[in-house]
């Protein structure tokens, strides 16, 4: 598997991690940001977008998908920005940069390996 790929499957890990919480365990997630108990299903409803998502991930670094590896990447930057303009917005608690910084992060450390490997490439 390529240093690419694992960079998608780290990430990957990390959304079905977070999406099997929300799904199956919402209070805990919400609890562990501050955030009041629900019984609304939209966080559960995003757990299981997230578990979808994060089998896409998987399945990408699986195959070696390389179109893939950088709509990851501007999807991950954009979901940074959104996530910043909330907290800048009042939208959402200051504690969702931390989800912010790791779709940054993540889409960094995916956009300099997919660069490296191009650059052995050529």
């Amino acid at each position: 598997m390529s240093s690419v790929a694992i960079s998608l499957l780290v990430f990957a890990i990390y959304l079905v991690v977070n999406g099997f919480a929300c799904a199956f365990m919402p209070n805990a997630m919400l609890g562990m940001f501050g955030q009041p108990p629900t019984i609304e299903p939209w966080t559960r409803n995003a757990g299981v977008l997230m578990l979808v998502i994060g089998y896409y991930y998987i399945q990408v670094a699986r195959a070696d998908l390389r179109p893939f590896y950088m709509w990851t990447v501007y999807a991950r930057l954009g979901t940074f920005a959104i996530f910043i303009l909330f907290i800048v917005l009042q939208w959402a608690p200051t504690t969702l940069g931390l989800f912010a910084a790791i779709d940054l992060l993540g889409a960094i450390w995916t956009y300099l390996t997919f660069r490296s490997r191009q650059r052995v490439a050529a």
